[in-house]
């Protein structure tokens, strides 16, 4: 072996490893901006989204408290109703509805995007398979 192609094919393999090396942080730079982009997800799965959009939107509003005194007598009650405080057993059974209520959105939700992963892999999965025919787009 010659000497003087050692040095010369460690750099050829140096130059080949840096070149791939910074091929995959730009390939891993492309997937995490899509990953980010809600765009994106949001053009792949419209009907998750906006399912999502509202179920957070029913969540995070708060439940309507009855009218004040004002707007009562602005609409003719002649007494605004006076707040009873409610019985331990009626405050349990409201968070107990309310923990439920909201574990079963949660396990909807999460069975709606498996439902939808599983259809867009098995599409995919179609679309490679199927043979292309000429002038006919996807």
């Amino acid at each position: 072996m010659n000497d003087g192609s050692v040095p010369e094919e460690l750099r050829n393999a140096m130059a080949e490893v840096r070149a791939a090396l910074s091929r995959d942080a730009r390939a891993a730079a492309c997937d995490a901006r899509t990953l980010a982009d809600w765009r994106h997800h949001f053009r792949n799965h419209p009907w998750l989204c906006c399912t999502g959009a509202a179920a957070i939107g029913f969540l995070v509003v708060p439940q309507r408290k009855s009218l004040p005194r004002v707007a009562a007598r602005a609409l003719g009650a002649d007494r605004a109703e006076t707040s009873r405080p409610k019985s331990i057993a009626a405050t349990l059974l409201e968070i107990g509805g309310t923990l439920v209520a909201r574990q079963s959105l949660k396990y909807l939700a999460r069975r709606g995007v498996d439902w939808l992963e599983a259809r867009s892999a098995t599409r995919q999965a179609a679309e490679q398979h199927a043979p292309r025919e000429e002038g006919v787009p996807r």
